[in-house]
């Protein structure tokens, strides 16, 4: 029986739901979701599961409840076209992804070289929630099912070039970890923003869905449903976590493990290119001047507070040891610099130098007159190019050589920042040489 025949015999209410049955479990290999008669059929039938089927559905029933959610979302996402769902039983899943899965799971995402993925689903497994006996169970099973759709997805948003956002950077670190070290990504599974985010998105859409196709079962505390929804939020970032055994910043540690690995691999900046905001093309770590020139470019061309919370996170995350022979010293020396060129009053800049202020032990009082001193130079320096902004370049550095040299207060100054500067630089060397060796391992 075609579709269209199959459609009529529905709409004259003389299709059965055996024939409706059959017809998708032959077809469900080739399942067609942007067909709109046949998305029509399918979602006949998902609806009558949804209705009379929950908790009784037989293994074929599963396999195209399955595919359907996941091709669906896929379709929604306009990724279908990379994206290829495979449902199979425990023992095909095995041995399709022996090299993949070390845990046998409800479901894969595999990021293949071409730049596709498959999708897979464990049906043995999702069956058990599905069948479960329990809404709690339910839901399980279909946020497995969105939270792999979800993973091909975040690849996809990873991998493209222009793109500016804090978490697909750190998603982007997350993802050259799992695949060199699979170690670290198990040990730390739960607290991943990768994990966090796929876990969040699928669990909203499988409430989602059950509200829409059966709302009967929609009876889950909200309160609850809500406070999940935080503790996927905050797993990670707003906490510590154990790393081989030591405590250590969470993204200070995925930093370290990434700048090793990019400057011995700078070919996967192919693969994730929103890790060139602080690599180069070689491999390299942008400094600090290079990386505020980029974001001052960037500034005319994508909003503030996204490109500043992704900024904070590439520039304040870094181990500094003596054998690369950098460390705070250099890039407060640098900020220096960057106010002393340009009279900044960007709070963004003063914010880059509080951070490595607040790791020292500097009183508060000291760190605030640190910080009051930059800005006093910066208001001077935009005062003095403000008097002589008609005047010659060469006259500009006459005159603030003339300026400087005429400031007691400027010069004094100076000094005392220099000192500042190389007391914090030698407190947080040490500091990060201990950190570094506790994430190292040694």
């Amino acid at each position: 029986m075609n579709v269209q025949e199959l459609i009529e015999k529905i709409k004259s209410d003389q299709a059965s739901y055996e024939e409706l049955l059959k017809w998708c479990s032959e077809n469900k290999d080739t399942m067609n979701l942007k067909d709109y008669n046949e998305f029509r059929l399918y979602n006949t039938l998902i609806n009558q599961l949804f209705k009379f089927k929950i908790g009784e559905m037989n293994r074929e029933e599963t396999s195209i409840f399955i595919k359907f959610f996941a091709t669906k979302l896929a379709c929604e996402l306009k990724i279908d076209d990379k994206v290829s769902v495979e449902v199979l039983d425990e023992e095909k899943y095995k041995e399709r992804f022996k090299s993949s899965v070390k845990d046998i799971g409800l479901g894969i995402c595999v990021h293949n070289q071409d730049g596709t993925h498959t999708v897979a689903y464990n049906v043995s497994e999702i069956e058990k929630n599905i069948n479960g006996g329990r809404n709690v169970k339910l839901v399980k099973g279909l946020q497995t099912i969105f939270h792999e759709i979800r993973h091909a997805y975040q690849n996809f948003a990873i991998s493209q070039d222009g793109v500016y956002n804090k978490s697909l950077y750190i998603m982007a670190m997350e993802s050259v970890i799992k695949a060199n070290n699979y170690k670290f990504y198990k040990e730390n599974y739960d607290n991943l923003l990768i994990e966090n985010d796929a876990e969040k998105a699928g669990l909203e859409l499988a409430l989602s869905t059950i509200k829409e196709r059966n709302p009967k079962l929609y009876t889950f505390s909200q309160a609850g449903i809500e406070e999940k929804m935080k503790e996927y939020d905050n797993n990670f970032y707003d906490s510590d976590m154990v790393i081989y055994g030591s405590k250590a910043s969470a993204i200070k540690a995925l930093d370290a493990f990434v700048e090793v690995f990019v400057s011995k691999n700078p070919e996967v900046l192919k693969q994730y290119p929103i890790l060139k905001v602080a690599y180069k093309e070689n491999g390299e770590r942008k400094d600090i001047l290079q990386m505020l020139q980029e974001r001052e470019t960037l500034l005319t061309k994508k909003p503030k507070d996204r490109i500043d919370e992704l900024y904070q996170i590439a520039l304040n995350q870094r181990f500094f040891t003596p054998e690369e022979g950098k460390g705070t010293k250099d890039e407060l020396e640098a900020l220096d610099k960057w106010i002393e060129e340009t009279g900044t009053e960007d709070e963004f800049v003063y914010d880059l130098i509080r951070f490595r202020l607040d790791r020292s032990e500097l009183t508060g009082e000291e760190k605030q007159q640190y910080i009051d001193e930059e800005k006093e130079k910066a208001k001077r320096i935009r005062e003095k190019k403000q008097n002589i902004s008609s005047i010659s370049e060469q006259e500009w550095l006459e005159e603030m050589q003339s300026c400087y040299s005429e400031s007691t207060k400027i010069q004094n100054y100076a000094g005392k920042q220099k000192q500042i500067i190389k007391d914090i630089s030698e407190q947080l060397r040490k500091k990060d040489e201990k950190e570094n060796e506790d994430f190292l391992g040694k």
